[in-house]
């Protein structure tokens, strides 16, 4: 769609100044799609000089809604011809934002691009989301993400550029005393997490990149001091409510910890004195039942014992991990964890050693045809850690398999077909298997959906939005005059104990945050109501962030069921815009989301 406006014979006096309007009209495309060029010719200056001037922008659009996604994963005889693409996801969503990868192999095998390129894409950055961001970006080669459609990166050096970004934005994490805290220096230190960062500083220094002797010095002596010191763990697990999985979290944090310190042979004998203690706890049978359910851990500690030297106990470690289920487990931890992380990263760990296949085929086997069967949705840490999986199984196809993609010409691939499909090539993908064994294929496919989404009515989380003047007086703002201020407030319900709970309220394209401190904002709003009230809830606050597009909350529950956050915005831009609904998901569970009610549109007008 192009439009023209054409003006003739403007005329300004010095230091004046004339607003052209131009009317913008958002359509289905996406990314940076409008383009804004303006031509002025025989402009005549004060002095009499003439000159011409050209200037092109282009304006992003975004769709108002959080993109929707779906997993297929088939199995495909020998002869056989299907259609893969799910008719119903298609309908909901626009074509022009549809986005499909395709992964096809003779084994069961994760669609490893689809893991990457979430962790490209997350728009967010506490310390784990920021490790497990650049993970991929460190460990594969550009030529390995080129083949699978990761068109993230130019080249080498952008990839190694951000990944030196990433370091050091995880390194301003990292507290007085060693450990690291989830989002700034300043926050708590978080006990799982300081040894996820120092891993990461550890592999990252193995694979070129440049790591302070000191910082990495500071980090391996704190988290050694987990294996000795029951002082340096966070005093909230110690709180009623989680003091039941108080042995769970610890088994997490030291298992983690011997094993790091294990692969790089540092403190050996606190090591061999870690795996000697716990070899005598996972004999005692009420150690063993409330800890049984835990596969990372045991299979960390097989891990650390192997590199030790010590097989019985590695032998003994593997054997409890093999009967390990966390779905029987039911609770939330402080690692980070789930179903999915803790088997992909058994399949990853025993695949980097080459240790016990027939406990990693167990967990592969469960992992592509259980775990994964019924998800959607991942967080950082399940992305980072199928990524892990993905990366050996995806490089340890051996038997050569025939296939033929939308009737083209057959072709025989050895290792993964990876294909990457965008907008009409996605919307219909038909596969036929001309091998005489039958073939494994994963699809995802993403897009935006083309109406609004209901308000969720979700048993676990709730959000509402509320508006307000600045008398504290609730408003309906579907009309607003450029230059109004409207408190926001946001209302989180939980029927449980959360951690690490995200709140995100996209703004309509016409307002702006006003100010990123309520405190000092342009207009006193500290006797308003709803003020009032969100400020007895900011103990359960983490972190927040006022970005240009959106306002970003982190939040605990950890004695309440009810939080309240709220914001002040500015009507800036004349106009008509959607208006997102709020939204809200446990970081580390995001299947478990919610979406609030909203309003449809607001109106923006000029004074």
């Amino acid at each position: 769609m192009k439009n023209e406006l054409t003006i003739s014979n403007l005329e300004l006096t010095p230091k004046a100044h004339k607003n052209i309007p131009i009317n913008l009209y958002a359509l289905d495309g996406l990314g940076t799609q409008g383009k804004v060029h303006i031509v002025s010719d025989n402009i005549k200056s004060d002095t009499g000089e003439v000159f011409s001037l050209n200037r092109n922008w282009t304006v992003g659009v975004r769709s108002p809604y959080t993109a929707i996604q779906k997993q297929v994963t088939v199995t495909i005889a020998p002869g056989a011809n299907i259609q893969i693409v799910p008719q119903d996801f298609v309908a909901q969503v626009l074509g022009a934002s549809l986005e499909a990868k395709l992964s096809v192999a003779q084994t069961p095998h994760l669609n490893i691009s689809t893991y990457i390129t979430s962790l490209f894409a997350y728009p967010y950055g506490c310390l784990e989301q920021t490790i497990s961001g650049i993970f991929p970006a460190m460990l594969s080669s550009d030529e390995q993400l080129m083949r699978l459609w990761i068109k993230k990166f130019d080249n080498g050096e952008v990839q190694k550029a951000k990944v030196e970004k990433g370091i050091e934005h995880a390194l301003s994490m990292q507290i007085d005393n060693g450990g690291f805290s989830l989002w700034d220096k300043y926050g708590s230190e978080n006990n799982w997490l300081s040894v996820y960062a120092t891993d990461f500083l550890l592999q990252a220094k193995t694979h070129g990149y440049q790591i302070s002797e000191k910082v990495l010095k500071k980090a391996i002596d704190r988290i050694s001091s987990y294996l000795y010191n029951e002082n340096t763990f966070d005093s909230y697990l110690q709180q009623s409510y989680r003091s039941g999985m108080l042995e769970n979290e610890k088994l997490a944090v030291k298992a983690y910890t011997t094993l790091v310190l294990a692969r790089k042979n540092v403190n050996p004998t606190l090591v061999k004195n870690t795996l000697n203690d716990f070899y005598s706890q996972f004999k005692k049978t009420d150690y063993y039942e409330k800890n049984k359910n835990l596969p990372l851990p045991l299979t960390q500690l097989a891990v650390a014992s192997h590199l030790s030297g010590d097989k019985p106990k590695a032998d003994f470690f593997i054997n409890l991990a093999k009967k390990a289920n966390r779905n029987e487990f039911g609770q939330y931890l402080s690692d980070y964890g789930s179903v999915v992380r803790d088997d992909a990263q058994v399949v990853a760990l025993l695949s980097e050693y080459q240790l016990y296949p027939e406990v990693a085929n167990q967990y592969i086997a469960k992992l592509t045809q259980q775990d994964l069967a019924h998800r959607s949705y991942f967080s950082t840490q399940e992305n980072n850690a199928l990524f892990l999986a993905g990366l050996y199984l995806n490089e340890n196809q051996a038997q050569n398999f025939k296939v033929s993609i939308n009737n083209g010409a057959s072709e025989t691939h050895k290792k993964v077909l990876n294909t990457y499909y965008v907008g009409q090539d996605s919307r219909s993908i038909g596969i036929r298997n001309e091998s005489n064994f039958p073939i494994y294929v994963n699809l995802n496919i993403l897009g935006y959906p083309k109406e609004r989404p209901q308000a969720t009515q979700n048993e676990h989380l709730s959000i509402e939005r509320q508006y307000y003047d600045i008398q504290g007086k609730k408003i309906t703002p579907s009309q607003l005059n450029v230059g109004d201020l409207v408190l926001v407030e946001l209302t989180v319900k939980s029927h449980s104990y959360y951690d690490d709970v995200l709140i995100v309220d996209f703004l309509p394209a016409g307002l702006e945050l006003e100010n990123q401190n309520l405190d000092n904002a342009s207009v006193d709003i500290s006797h308003l109501d709803p003020y009032v009230k969100a400020k007895s809830y900011q103990n359960q606050l983490v972190h927040q962030e006022f970005r240009d597009d959106r306002y970003v909350a982190a939040i605990n529950f950890r004695s309440r069921q009810i939080h309240k956050q709220v914001y002040l915005v500015r009507a800036v831009v004349p106009g008509t815009y959607i208006v997102p609904p709020p939204y809200v998901e446990l970081m580390y569970e995001p299947e478990n989301f919610a979406i609030g009610d909203s309003l449809d549109k607001m109106t923006v007008k000029k004074k």
